[in-house]
């Protein structure tokens, strides 16, 4: 019993001061790594962004301009709701 307690503090101390060393200074090829790497997700990230630009400007001109003045309560959310209530009223006539 007593070599189970010594041996469990014994490993909870070498997990304890594992943790306390200090990592190895980074190389400059790993530098060159990770910025190219953020370089490639910043790369796509833009794409992407673009791409949503895109998707987006095709919904506002599909729903067409609004008659309304712009105001901050002026989204595509709000304006697809008044165009499902429009429709859901003329089904109704």
């Amino acid at each position: 019993m007593k070599i189970l307690l010594l041996s469990g503090w014994l490993a909870l101390a070498l997990a304890a001061s594992a943790g306390a060393l200090e990592p190895a200074p980074p190389t400059m090829a790993s530098l060159d790594q990770e910025t190219h790497d953020l370089s490639d997700q910043l790369r796509s990230a833009t794409e992407e962004i673009a791409d949503l630009q895109k998707r987006l400007d095709a919904v506002e001109k599909r729903l067409g301009e609004s008659y309304r003045p712009s105001s901050p309560f002026d989204t595509v959310e709000r304006r697809l709701d008044d165009i499902e209530k429009d429709v859901d009223s003329l089904k109704r006539r």
